[in-house]
């Protein structure tokens, strides 16, 4: 499946249009990404679907959820809360993330990838609706 990346944070931004279609090619652009500020981006999949990302150095956290806007609105959690919130950037706007729904990077980058791979969030991991 091809997905479009598209990044929120004002400060920095990659070429425009990225298009990814593997799970290698999104874990290179969000591990790389990883340095900067924490901020939010979006895997807009061509199936109609959508991952909401905030990337940090070691937390991140994964929204999915329609293109459309419709719900639901599912957050990947695992159980464990990482402090009570983080602050991705968003536009410019610090938004805040609440800690339970905060993830280790790498499984950030697992679930994208497996996204990128499939266009569905995996039934492995635990989802909140929001």
């Amino acid at each position: 499946m091809k997905v479009k990346f598209v990044d929120f944070d004002t400060t920095e931004q990659p070429a425009p249009q990225v298009v990814l279609t593997n799970g290698d090619e999104v874990a290179k652009l969000l591990n790389g990404m990883r340095k900067r500020e924490p901020f939010m981006c979006e895997l807009i999949g061509e199936n109609g679907y959508k991952l909401g990302i905030g990337i940090g150095a070691d937390v991140g956290c994964v929204q999915y959820s329609r293109v459309d806007g419709e719900p639901p609105y599912l957050m990947a959690t695992n159980g464990i809360e990482y402090g009570d919130e983080h602050i991705f950037m968003m536009s410019g706007t610090p938004t805040p993330v609440d800690g339970k729904f905060c993830l280790p990077m790498a499984k950030v980058v697992e679930i994208a990838g497996f996204f990128v791979e499939t266009g569905r969030q995996p039934i492995e991991t635990a989802w909140e609706e929001i």
